[in-house]
Order: structure tokens, then sequence, then C-alpha cells
């Protein structure tokens, strides 16, 4: 590619790039999956409070436990939640530069 390069041309090796930039990320590099969870403060310590509270609601419907049980859990993983989303959100903010500020709000 030079000066006297036409727009098709230009055009073309720009799609050349980008087919095979993308071909070898996807060859290197593990897939991001995007669902409902996709949290940045998602951790693994509420998928096993989430697990736990599951456990506890079925037990619940079978009778082998109490409601409050149930409740506790639930108020738990609420608080480990609030905890976790407060951390990931202070720590963007320290590191944020003037216009990233406002992405938070």
């Amino acid at each position: 590619m030079d000066e006297s390069s036409s727009e098709e041309e230009l055009q073309e090796e720009a799609e050349w790039i980008q087919r095979n930039y993308v071909n070898h990320l996807n060859t290197h590099l593990k897939e991001v999956r995007v669902c409902a969870r996709s949290k940045r403060w998602w951790n693994q310590e509420i998928v096993e409070n989430r697990r736990i509270l599951g456990n506890l609601k079925r037990s619940r419907k079978k009778g082998e436990t109490f409601q409050q049980h149930v409740k506790k859990a639930r108020s738990i993983l609420r608080k480990i939640i609030q905890h976790s989303n407060t951390k990931i959100l202070q720590e963007f903010l320290q590191s944020a530069t003037k216009d990233q500020v406002w992405q938070a709000l």
C-alpha cells in the first residue's frame, strides 16, 4: 500500500487485516460469554452462596429446614453482593480519569 493506492484497494487491505486479526484472537484467546450474570462484581463467593440459598429453598419445600434459615441465607447473599459491588465501584473510581468518573453516574 502506498499513496497511489485506490480506495477499493485500501478497503480490501483493511478487511484482510481485520479478518486475520479476528482469526488470530479466536485462535489464541478464550471467548468471553456474556449472560445475565456477566457483572464485574460477580465472583465465586456469590456463586457458592446462591447454591447454598437454592439448596435451602429446596429443603424448605420438603420441610427439612425452617424459613428462618432461608431468610438468613438470603440476607447473607445480599450483603455479599452489596459488598462486592461497592468494592468494584470504589476500585473503578480510584483509577478513573476525568471523563471516566461520569460513567459511574
